[in-house]
């Protein structure tokens, strides 16, 4: 077994495996890296065996988010492995996470005792049609209260700010949030 040491690493050194088949969503990975920080460090390959210094193994779209966000750098666990064994790294990465299902009511209930969705991947309407498609599931009694539906579905009022740039529409954000208010970053 490796021994897993956590480090900084400059953005600017990282690089994307050369190969990675995964088309992941920048945006919100940069979403939730806004609200929640980097929470896990993402695999990056030394490259003795490879002859690619520092290319991510585990972790692509973390770096191309974090780039996007201007961060300077990242959390990293350093690996040094050949061509084969990094190959089978990035594939399992990305495929062991498409096996995974979820509970739906527990992902509901999760997601529902959130005071907002903001980094989460998910939107209100997505936890909409989620409460919808367990209406007369086991267990979604509960979940499907009227007094706690009433509660979180009450009116919500909102206004959308055009901004001229991602930066402007950053710093718009950042300044309501600042004095108190509820913000989601959209992009269309």
């Amino acid at each position: 077994m490796a021994d897993l040491t956590l480090e900084y690493r400059a953005v600017s050194e990282l690089h994307t495996y050369h190969r990675n088949p995964r088309q992941g969503d920048v945006a919100a990975i940069a979403a939730s890296l806004r609200a929640n920080g980097q929470y896990r460090p993402i695999v990056v390959n030394v490259g003795t065996h490879t002859g690619r210094p520092s290319e991510v193994l585990a972790g692509n779209h973390t770096l191309k988010a974090a780039r996007d966000l201007g961060w300077e750098s990242l959390a990293v666990v350093l690996v040094d492995v050949d061509e084969d064994q990094a190959a089978r790294i990035v594939a399992a990465d990305n495929r062991t996470a498409d096996l995974g299902e979820y509970d739906e009511r527990l992902l509901a209930e999760l997601l529902g005792d959130l005071d907002d969705l903001d980094g989460t991947g998910y939107t209100e309407a997505d936890l909409e049609k989620m409460i919808r498609n367990l209406e007369g599931a086991p267990g979604s009694a509960d979940l499907l209260d009227p007094d706690d539906a009433a509660d979180r579905y009450k009116a919500k009022y909102g206004v959308i700010v055009e901004c001229i740039d991602e930066d402007t529409q950053q710093a718009t954000y950042e300044m309501l949030r600042e004095q108190g208010l509820t913000c989601r970053v959209v992009s269309v």
